[in-house]
């Protein structure tokens, strides 16, 4: 019996041991994992204050272009471009069926503040047919410009640049430096690894419509152009607001993909950013 007892004595006690043990090991986990996770915020939470503070930089240079007044500024280089662009396409019809005296180094789209492109050309070949096309512009311009032969063959002149000029592409687009650094400042931005996805895809959303209205001004050129015969009948140079002008301005503006939506979602996104980081510091 006191055998039975002491086995008993013994058992009970080495299971106490062992739950003190497992109690003490437990404990010993607990205050680990917990010294690690405050360690863990120490360490982490200057490192996550830096790129909060990056990411506020990033976050100010986006405003400066998307808040109201750098909004009106973007519209403002849209309609500067259409206007420039306008003149450009003008002044080429006025030089094929006008007798007027056009200096094109003093016009809005021969300035230093512009760049040149030839738009949706993407081939060697395509660079090619656009010379030649202006080659043969320049040909007839020289022919409507000789009075000798312009008053033997005034009619089939008029009608050959006429039949020129139905196959009319306008393909140099002008382009004002203030737009391209507003763009360049948009997609280095937009390169930044420290942005959110979400405003990411907001600021391409953005630069997409930009380039649509970019495109837009070639495409509304290219579809005003063939009502030049009857619309611009006034021998005189189309300047800002020529009634020529305005009709290509209203046409613009009717397909025109507002910015100023996107805009807003884009600075709503930083501010509710903002509001939640500040919460969670």
């Amino acid at each position: 019996m006191n055998r039975e007892k002491m086995e008993l004595i013994e058992f009970v006690v080495k299971i106490t041991n062992q739950i003190i043990q497992d109690g003490f090991f437990i404990v010993g986990i607990v205050i680990t994992i917990l010294t690690y996770i405050n360690a863990k915020r120490t360490i982490l939470q200057p490192i996550k204050t830096e790129i909060f503070k990056l990411q506020v930089t990033k976050f100010s240079s986006i405003l400066d272009i998307v808040d109201k007044q750098g909004y009106v500024k973007i519209q403002e280089c849209f309609q500067k471009i259409l206007f420039i662009n306008a003149c450009s396409l003008c002044d080429d019809y006025a030089e094929l069926f006008f007798n007027i005296e056009l200096n094109r180094n003093t016009r809005p789209y021969n300035t230093e503040q512009i760049e040149k492109i030839i738009w949706n050309v993407y081939s060697m070949e395509g660079m090619e047919k656009y010379k030649q096309f202006r080659s043969k512009f320049n040909e007839l311009v020289s022919i409507k410009k000789d009075i000798k032969i312009s008053n033997s063959k005034e009619e089939l002149i008029y009608t050959n640049n006429l039949n020129f000029w139905m196959n009319y592409n306008y393909g140099e687009l002008k382009i004002t430096t203030e737009y391209m650094e507003l763009r360049k400042k948009i997609i280095d931005v937009k390169s930044s690894p420290l942005l959110p996805k979400e405003l990411l895809v907001l600021i391409e959303e953005f630069i997409e419509a930009m380039n649509k209205n970019l495109n837009l001004v070639v495409e509304v050129l290219n579809q005003y152009s063939k009502q030049l015969p009857n619309d611009y009948f006034t021998q005189e140079i189309v300047i800002e607001r020529s009634s020529i002008f305005i009709g290509i301005e209203i046409k613009y503006n009717k397909e025109f993909e507002d910015l100023e939506l996107i805009a807003n979602k884009i600075v709503q996104y930083i501010r509710t950013y903002w509001l939640v980081e500040k919460i969670n510091k």
